[in-house]
């Protein structure tokens, strides 16, 4: 098969799931919170970023506030959720076009687009043509960038913008151009903006730099540097203002997972599970072993140093792979391996390729390089598995938010804890929503705030025997029960 019919097919086949894949904005965690981010900013009329709370009458001391760390945070008395308001700002616009269609279509055009520029960057690499195909094979069916993108979230946008970034400096090496450097600078700061744990890949990206050569001059440097600076003095700035906390929330969050509470053991041990397996999915190597070629390459000394614009790709996609799973403390997502690896992984893509390539052409691994497209195979097989999670997980969160939603007939609704805060999500601005973990320090607050709560109250809940009659003057109307949630709803007695 051509190039030209291989990304064909990748743009129809794209296009194709787009359209067979649910479109929600009922989703839990990141992707369900980050739109009621975008929702929120919008009803404040663009002036700031707090989130929305009904239950502020109940509870003004935000002491229930629905959801807890790391998805939300009290700052001076204003709720908030986690994800930089950086990433609201820029999917706001849109939103207001096409709602969650619009965001996921981003997402696809973002994936789109890093193909081609990793085609780019092999025809810069000068990569034969047997191997681009294979590479493009590869990440356009068998990647963590071919899950991403058709999944909302900016992942997939800050790995656009630091892969456009190496391209521009790998194509000062035949085009020499300073500007290049100010772009590449500017670009995979914007990165930081997005992602927080990215400030360490432009670190790596810098150091990258210097160590391999791969400046002309040190105006090259001074103006990537002042690409650096220009986005980290917006965020330093923006951050503080907004939360008092220079890192932003995201920084809070990861101040509050470091030194004894994610100790060197806890972090080794999550190491081992992005590059292997854990118990929700596969790893690096698992999911993707193509990469066990890099291993080989680096075997061979005299190879690894001859090629400064590989080893350069090479040394900031790996040590950044295996670095961040010791800085972030994250849980592993299904099937995707290191999930903050990811916004690297098409830069590792197109270094393995290429390795793999200058092994064949030594006649190192012959025969495991002829069998090079059943390690392919097997990594879309594993995205396809990838699809129909995906599927299934989009069409059963709209399903259980709907379903919810149509029988809580409560002007209050109680959630037993914060993870059940996705299953209300259609509620959020309609009606006052608690997070009370205990039943007791539930019928403590009932009673505290008597006067305040409403008639009709609704409970949701894991205990298929809830019952506050007991404690309360409330009696149960009816109930509402499926995989394994529970909403009850009460009427007062009086």
């Amino acid at each position: 098969m051509s190039l030209k019919k291989i990304f064909v097919s990748i743009l129809v086949f794209y296009f194709l799931i787009f359209l067979i894949l649910p479109h929600t904005e009922y989703q839990p965690a990141d992707p369900g919170i980050k739109i009621l981010q975008i929702k929120d900013f919008i009803l404040s009329g663009y002036s700031n970023f707090f989130a929305s709370y009904l239950g502020r009458e109940l509870d003004p001391s935000l002491t229930f506030f629905p959801t807890k760390p790391p998805f939300g945070y009290i700052v001076a008395d204003n709720p908030y959720y986690v994800f930089p308001f950086f990433v609201t700002i820029a999917y706001t616009p849109f939103y207001l076009l096409g709602g969650i269609y619009a965001l996921d279509l981003l997402s696809l055009i973002s994936g789109l687009l890093i193909v081609f520029l990793l085609y780019k960057i092999s025809n810069l690499l000068e990569m034969s043509e047997t191997f681009q195909k294979s590479m493009i094979l590869f990440l356009g069916f068998g990647s963590i960038n071919s899950i991403y993108s058709f999944m909302f979230g900016e992942s997939i946008h800050a790995s656009l913008f630091i892969t456009f970034a190496f391209y521009l400096i790998l194509k000062t090496r035949s085009t020499p151009n300073s500007f290049y450097f100010l772009i590449a600078g500017l670009i995979s700061g914007l990165s930081v903006l997005f992602r927080i744990e990215l400030a360490f890949f432009c670190f790596l990206f810098l150091l990258g730099i210097f160590i391999f050569q791969m400046y002309k001059s040190k105006l090259d440097l001074i103006l990537l540097c002042v690409g650096f600076g220009i986005p980290a003095f917006v965020l330093i700035i923006a951050n503080y203002k907004v939360t008092g906390n220079i890192l932003g929330l995201r920084g809070i969050e990861f101040l509050n997972y470091s030194g004894a509470s994610y100790p060197i053991e806890k972090r080794l041990f999550n190491l081992v599970k992005a590059l292997f397996v854990s118990d929700k999915g596969l790893g690096l190597f698992t999911a993707w072993p193509v990469f066990l070629f890099l291993i080989p390459y680096f075997s061979k000394f005299k190879m690894w140093k001859e090629k400064k614009e590989l080893n350069f790709i090479l040394f900031v996609s790996i040590v950044f792979s295996l670095l961040i799973p010791l800085i972030v403390k994250n849980d592993d997502g299904s099937i995707l391996g290191p999930r903050f690896a990811s916004s690297v992984q098409p830069l590792l893509i197109v270094g393995t390729f290429y390795s793999i390539q200058l092994l064949a052409d030594q006649s190192i691994l012959s025969k495991w390089i002829s069998k090079l497209s059943y390690f392919i195979y097997y990594s879309i097989a594993v995205t396809i598995l990838g699809y129909i999670i995906l599927f299934f997980f989009l069409k059963a969160s709209h399903k259980m938010n709907i379903e919810i939603d149509k029988k809580i007939s409560g002007e209050v609704i109680f959630i037993s804890k914060p993870d059940y805060f996705s299953l209300v999500f259609p509620s959020v601005y309609r009606k006052p929503i608690l997070s009370v973990d205990s039943e007791e320090e539930f019928h403590k607050f009932c009673k505290n705030n008597r006067t305040k709560i409403p008639n009709m109250i609704s409970i949701v809940t894991s205990n298929p025997k809830y019952d506050i009659s007991t404690e309360l003057e409330y009696k149960l109307v009816d109930s509402f029960s499926s995989n394994g949630i529970h909403v009850y709803n009460f009427k007062s007695a009086n």
